[in-house]
C-alpha cells in the first residue's frame, strides 16, 4: 500500500507540474533501470505491483498517454486481466501464454510442453527454437492484448480515451515487443 501511494503521489505532482500528457509506468528496478538506461525523454514513474489502479488514477487525473514498459513475466498478466501483479496474489503467466499460443494454432504438442514449463522466458525460448515467426507474432499478439484488457479494465472504474501503450522486454533486457499504441512509442526506448 506504501508503494501505491508513493507512485500516486508522484503521478498527482508530475500532472500539477507542466506535465505534456505522457507518462511511463515501469514495474520494478529492472524496467526503471532500463528506462533511464534509454534516456527516455518522458516522465517515468515506478508502479511495482500496482499496475491496476494506477492506470485507473491516471485516467481519473486526465492523463493522455500511459506507456507501460516491462518485463514480459510481469506484463503478460495484465493480457490475463490480472492489475494487481504479486505473484502471491495471482501468477497464470504459463497459463495465459498457453491461451493465447492455442489462438496463433500452436500444434498441440507443443502446447502441452510449454504448459509444463515454469517462466516464460524458457517458454519463448522454447517457441523460438519451434517456430521464430511465430513466437514473434504470438509475443506480438500479447503486447496488443495487454493493451486491449488494461484499457478495459480502466474503462470498468472511469470511462476514458486515455491511450494505453505496451512495450515489452525480454530477461536478457533487450526490447522486443511492442503494441499497436506501443509501436509509435517503442522509438523512444533505442
Amino acid at each position: 500500500p506504501d508503494q501505491l501511494e508513493e507512485a500516486k503521489t508522484k503521478l498527482a505532482n508530475l500532472v500539477n507540474n507542466d506535465f505534456k500528457g505522457k507518462v511511463v509506468f515501469v514495474i520494478g528496478e529492472n524496467g526503471l533501470n532500463l528506462a533511464k538506461s534509454c534516456n527516455v525523454n518522458l516522465p517515468i514513474i515506478k508502479v511495482g505491483n500496482w499496475i491496476g489502479p494506477l492506470l485507473v488514477d491516471a485516467a481519473i487525473k486526465k492523463v493522455k498517454t500511459v506507456i507501460l514498459f516491462g518485463y514480459h513475466g510481469k506484463l503478460i498478466k495484465l493480457a490475463g486481466g490480472i492489475f494487481h501483479t504479486h505473484n502471491h496474489l495471482a501468477d497464470a503467466r504459463i497459463e495465459i501464454l498457453v491461451y493465447l499460443a492455442v489462438q496463433e494454432k500452436i500444434p498441440p504438442e507443443k502446447l502441452f510442453e510449454l504448459s509444463q514449463l515454469n517462466n516464460l522466458e524458457d517458454a519463448l525460448q522454447l517457441l523460438e527454437r519451434f517456430n521464430q515467426s511465430l513466437a514473434d507474432k504470438l509475443f506480438q499478439n500479447l503486447s496488443n492484448m495487454i493493451e486491449k484488457r488494461s484499457l478495459a479494465y480502466v474503462n470498468r472504474y472511469v470511462k476514458t480515451d486515455m491511450e494505453i501503450a505496451s512495450i515489452i522486454f525480454d530477461r536478457k533486457r533487450k526490447i522486443r515487443w511492442a503494441g499497436i499504441y506501443g509501436s509509435k512509442y517503442i522509438s523512444y526506448f533505442r
